[in-house]
């Protein structure tokens, strides 16, 4: 199966308010097996999408469906100009877990950043999540380097943080 012009807004009826945006979607992949014991399996892409107001750009993500779950491999996207890279996985029971790396990133070029702070350095982030039966834990962690505020260096410096 090819489908070269996906439109996202076809999907909304199957996707949480979370996952819906705009945008067309080239999709390859296959079906195979017998309905009580299937599997489905292939990539998708996207040059520009837009979810929340949040432009999306160079979507390439591998994807793989059974009747247990689903799972994303190998995600590549820049959000709002930031290198994204992740994974993760989804069980129809509710379960799952999921990984995401962000950045280098150039502090300056971060959305929203007032234009006189005079922010300088760059940043990296990795965020964790596993939500069970009842339980949810989200780590994250992030590094900075050769920061610089006004033309004050102050260095590096790092952060943590852990949620359940």
């Amino acid at each position: 199966m090819v489908a070269q012009a996906v439109r996202w807004e076809d999907f909304h009826r199957w996707l949480p308010p979370a996952a819906q945006g705009t945008g067309r979607l080239a999709v390859a992949g296959r079906v195979e097996g017998a309905p009580e014991a299937w599997q489905a399996e292939g990539t998708r892409a996207a040059s520009a999408l837009t979810a929340h107001d949040i432009p999306i750009q160079n979507l390439q993500a591998a994807f793989g469906l059974t009747q247990h779950g689903a799972e994303v491999s190998g995600l590549r996207a820049q959000i709002r100009g930031i290198p994204v890279r992740g994974a993760g996985t989804w069980s129809w029971n509710g379960s799952g877990r999921a990984t995401a790396e962000a950045g280098p990133v150039q502090l300056a070029d971060l959305p929203d950043m007032p234009t006189g702070l005079g922010l300088r350095g760059t940043g990296q982030a990795r965020l964790q999540a596993h939500v069970g039966s009842g339980t949810a834990e989200v780590s994250a962690t992030a590094s900075l380097a050769r920061v610089a505020i006004g033309g004050v260096p102050l260095g590096a410096g790092s952060g943590q943080l852990a949620v359940r």
